[in-house]
């Protein structure tokens, strides 16, 4: 039988990799190599986030062109399936500015794209989201991402109104609200998984310890960018009541700070070795 875990799991790990089995189901899903993309936006308009995620396949075609150690695994994965042709049949490609790499990346794609070395490739967006504080910087985000949901809607045919995002805020912050509650038992007991996340943090010692170890949270929590917000919350919620049972585990714990990792193995390394990964730099986990 499969449980909230199996599903959250494979969430997590398989939409990306089906991407160019289906075309009929491609058409909804709108590839997004970073999270600061809002997801609220593109189920809004009635499509489907999927994220470009590395991993140790090898990316032969995008290596080819894209730089070495300049860009992230999951960007030479979403070239490589570009380039492929595992993305013909897609909605969208959305990049945020947030990032150097993700910036080049959305210029390398257009500039393939604009050669011919990409056969069938759908628009590939960039949103320009800014980092500041200042009221014009603001009023500019503002109107980026308006112009967002604006194309998205213009690629789906399915115009959001004001009523429209604010169901789709509400459902994915109730989402985010059971993610927060798997996030706490990786530091300390069923304590922190109840009513009180967002209140109060307390001493994860006199709560026994960590209940799940990174190697099992990462997936379950990078399932919440893809698995559909409601069944998210579900799935979630099921997921923390199982694990808050577990006996504390034992071990020293890790924080993976540097380079962020979007997948497994580095975890799984340390935690075959007895350390408990409690937090990392990740689009995905902590």
């Amino acid at each position: 039988m499969r449980t909230a875990i199996d599903e959250l799991t494979a969430g997590f790990e398989e939409p990306f990799r089906a991407l160019g089995r289906d075309a009929a189901r491609d058409r909804d899903a709108v590839v997004i190599s970073w999270p600061s993309v809002p997801i609220e936006i593109v189920r809004a308009a009635g499509l489907r986030p999927v994220f470009a995620r590395g991993g140790g396949d090898a990316t032969p075609a995008a290596d080819g062109v894209l730089e070495p150690e300049l860009f992230p695994r999951r960007l030479h994965a979403l070239v490589e399936a570009a380039l492929t042709g595992r993305l013909a049949h897609a909605a969208a490609i959305v990049l945020p500015r947030t990032s150097d790499p993700d910036y080049k990346g959305f210029l390398y794609l257009r500039e393939l794209v604009r050669r011919g070395a990409v056969a069938a490739l759908p628009p590939v967006l960039l949103f320009d989201l800014l980092h500041s504080s200042s009221g014009e910087v603001a009023e500019y985000d503002v109107a980026r991402t308006r112009d967002l949901c604006d194309r998205l809607a213009g690629i789906s045919g399915r115009h959001p109104s004001a009523d429209d995002l604010r169901l789709a805020i509400r459902e994915t912050n109730a989402a985010r609200a059971a993610a927060r509650r798997l996030d706490a038992l990786r530091r300390s007991g069923p304590g922190l998984g109840g009513p009180q996340v967002g209140g109060p943090q307390l001493d994860g010692s006199r709560l026994g310890g960590p209940r799940l170890g990174g190697s099992e949270a990462l997936p379950l929590l990078g399932a919440f960018w893809q698995v559909p917000p409601e069944r998210y919350a579900a799935l979630a919620s099921e997921a923390a009541d199982a694990i808050a049972t577990r006996p504390p585990l034992e071990g020293p714990r890790v924080l993976l700070a540097g380079v962020p990792v979007d997948s497994r193995a580095l975890h799984e390394a340390l935690e075959s070795r007895g350390a408990i990964v409690v937090a990392e730099m990740s689009p995905y986990g902590a």
